[in-house]
């Protein structure tokens, strides 16, 4: 999760508290706002990214739920008021902060078509390498791993940024 704090300091007594406790609403009403735009940031990264590419080199739907995934909270304890935007998805550490390379073990599971060539009517026919129409994968495959994609952490920059919060 990504969070953003913007503190208030009481100094100099009863005065800056009196101001404090007149600035902190407006500074959550802007954080709401900034908020907002940074789940509708969020989204259009995730689409641009994740799921408006070649359908070979998408997901079935993970994309789309990681779209709509998104939810902007402000919290405030009296003293400072935080805004966080988290991504409900359950894939959604693995986009954000990427994946190692790793082994992944096939699961012996049918895989109707896997051995064939452009055959999607149902007959039994091999591919052009001669393998059966349905074939069991075995062994491990080798992936590469995923790089960070940070679409959390650059939603909530950009809103900040829109919003008028400098140095985000």
């Amino acid at each position: 999760m990504v969070g953003v704090r913007i503190q208030i300091e009481q100094r100099g007594g009863n005065i800056a508290a009196a101001i404090q406790r007149a600035a902190l609403p407006r500074i959550e009403a802007q954080l709401r706002a900034a908020g907002v735009r940074a789940e509708q940031i969020g989204r259009e990264l995730a689409k641009a990214e994740l799921h408006d590419r070649p359908a070979f080199r998408r997901g079935k739907s993970g994309s789309l739920r990681y779209a709509n995934g998104f939810r902007a909270t402000v919290t405030s304890d009296g003293k400072r008021a935080t805004l966080r935007l988290t991504n409900r998805a359950k894939h959604a550490p693995i986009i954000e902060k990427g994946a190692r390379p790793h082994a992944i073990s096939a699961s012996g599971k049918p895989i109707p078509g896997f051995g064939t060539k452009g055959q999607h009517d149902g007959t039994q026919r091999p591919d052009v390498f001669g393998g059966p129409p349905f074939t069991r994968p075995t062994g491990t495959i080798a992936h590469p791993g995923t790089k960070p994609r940070k679409i959390i952490e650059r939603a909530v920059r950009q809103a900040m940024r829109e919003k008028g919060f400098h140095g985000a």
